[in-house]
């Protein structure tokens, strides 16, 4: 008989683990379908239920479940598994599986990896017809070097990560309450039953590399809008590019920025230096007299930083053009307590009063952070992913869609994260795939940066031989998850705590789901999941 590991907690644990089930067992036994019963010592020694499950009962009248390391866990039927004391059975109705430690999980059983990107482009055009042709060849040295990544290692400048953090942290109020004002826009024009999906950082780095080319009215008016107004360009540049540094290399988040310039358009070697300098940016040109070359030449970098995900993002191009800013933001997440692909079902999911669709229902019973908010009539749930990384999931309550989204702000989501508490769930996640496209020009001149789209527009501080304005944002995101990730071998422990019947907490309705970054404070991605089953 193998000998029982008992997860996380060493034998000198093991009573105090065992009083926080509060559930006292005199001289129970054990009974399961198919296995034979087992007398539980009092003594404190251990019980063996066949090799799969082991009790171990303390001096104290308590007892702890755990699980021998070649149990084969799909086998046992938890809900089978009795307490018979004292005359009066008592039930054992809630199980947790903490994947960490000594068990080998099979690729195709364990495992679900959500993916979230997007791209952002930004393109800058003459601002007058007569300008059409008149690009200045300079003799300047772009430094273009298409296909390299600019990243800038920091320690030996004598930055910390605690003041980077801090710089940082200037953004991230700001920056929460543009996504929140961004999305508001988005899901007033939405049409019903539509998907919203952003990456409120993708939009905000790329204005902001905008910024850096903005002089009097429309700087004004750009950092107005994204709430700037307090802070200098200087600021924000390194702000930003602490910001990349704290993420670059971490948990699968690949933040990328570049230029596209037209061929013989040189913008001022300030303007040049600094998105590379402080964002990243890779600069390269692209021949618009060849409008189709052109084309390909973007979205083949845009293909690459998505992950061949995002691969015909641009159509075409004004011809007029002479810039295009792009950002994009790809994040590819495993969760730290993975789903079980046995236990994904198909489910009816609530687009509305009368629409259902059918969707992949995933299913865990598990330890989450939660929060029930009764005055703003939601549910909160926290999924973490490994890393900084975890995804807040608002479920308004039945009806209350468009008050909560009325309302939620920046306040709402501190407030939130701050009052989660652990408790028990089963919890019903749909599997899905989604995306959403927006053209961002209507929307950003309502909220305040109507200059940078009018032939008036300054950007003086690209260059101050043609007059530019912006003549196009697009911005196209996608969330999807699947099953197809793998947790390694030789990391697994199993974790057994018998408490109570778990809560439910069924997402078979529209809700709101949020990517948080957690060293940064930034929102990566947000958005309203209205159908899962729409691409």
């Amino acid at each position: 008989m193998s000998n029982p590991i008992v997860s996380k907690h060493p034998p000198a644990e093991s009573c105090e683990v065992a009083k926080k089930t509060r559930i006292p067992c005199g001289r129970p036994e054990i009974t399961a379908d198919g296995c034979k019963d087992i007398n539980c010592c009092f003594d404190g020694r251990q019980c063996y239920y066949g090799k799969a499950v082991t009790v171990q009962c303390t001096k104290d009248g308590h007892f702890i479940v755990v699980v021998a390391r070649d149990a084969t866990l799909p086998n046992i039927d938890l809900e089978s598994i009795s307490l018979l004391g004292k005359g009066q059975q008592r039930r054992l109705l809630a199980a947790e599986a903490d994947v960490q430690g000594h068990r080998d999980l099979s690729k195709d059983t364990l495992c679900s990896e959500w993916t979230a990107l997007s791209a952002l482009l930004l393109a800058l055009a003459c601002a007058h017809s007569h300008h059409e042709g008149h690009h200045h060849d300079h003799s300047h040295n772009h430094g273009h070097d298409h296909g390299h990544d600019h990243h800038h290692h920091h320690g030996a400048d004598g930055h910390s990560h605690d003041g980077e953090e801090m710089s940082c942290s200037k953004l991230s109020a700001p920056n929460a309450d543009f996504a929140f004002a961004l999305y508001k826009s988005l899901s007033a024009k939405a049409a019903a039953g539509k998907n919203i999906f952003f990456s409120p950082l993708g939009i905000s780095t790329a204005l902001s590399m905008l910024s850096t080319g903005a002089k009097g009215e429309t700087h004004r008016q750009i950092f107005s809008t994204l709430g700037y107004s307090a802070l200098q360009q200087a600021q924000v540049n390194e702000a930003y590019e602490h910001l990349f540094h704290l993420t670059d290399g971490g948990h699968n988040l690949d933040v990328g920025n570049a230029v596209a310039l037209r061929s013989g358009f040189s913008p001022l070697e300030t303007f040049l230096k600094d998105v590379k300098h402080f964002y990243s940016a890779q600069v390269f040109d692209v021949n618009v007299a060849e409008p189709a070359e052109a084309v390909a030449e973007i979205n083949r970098y845009i293909a690459n930083k998505t992950h061949d995900k995002i691969t015909d993002m641009v159509k075409e191009l004004d011809p007029m053009m002479a810039m295009v800013l792009i950002n994009s933001v790809y994040f590819s997440g495993e969760w730290v307590r993975p789903f079980n692909v046995n236990h994904t079902r198909k489910a009816n999911f609530n687009v509305d009063e009368t629409t259902k669709v059918q969707v992949d229902m995933m299913q865990r019973s598990g330890r989450y952070d939660f929060y029930q908010d009764a005055d703003n009539h939601t549910t909160i749930i926290l999924l973490p992913y490994k890393g900084n990384t975890s995804m807040m999931i608002v479920l308004p309550d039945e009806g209350k869609m468009k008050e909560v989204e009325a309302n939620i702000c920046k306040d709402h989501i501190r407030h939130w994260h701050d009052s989660l508490f652990r408790s028990y769930f089963q919890l019903d996640l749909p599997k899905f795939s989604i995306s959403a496209e927006a053209s961002l020009e209507s929307t950003l001149t309502e909220m305040g940066m109507a200059d940078a789209f009018a032939d008036n527009a300054d950007f003086s501080g690209i260059t101050g031989e043609v007059p530019l304005k912006v003549s196009k944002v697009s911005h196209k995101a996608l969330l999807s998850v699947d099953e197809t990730g793998t947790v390694a071998a030789g990391v697994t422990t199993v974790e057994w705590v018998y408490l109570m019947r778990p809560r439910t907490m069924k997402l078979n309705r529209p809700f709101l789901a949020f990517i948080l970054e957690h060293s940064t404070k930034s929102i990566l991605f947000m958005g309203k999941i209205n159908n899962p089953a729409a691409m």
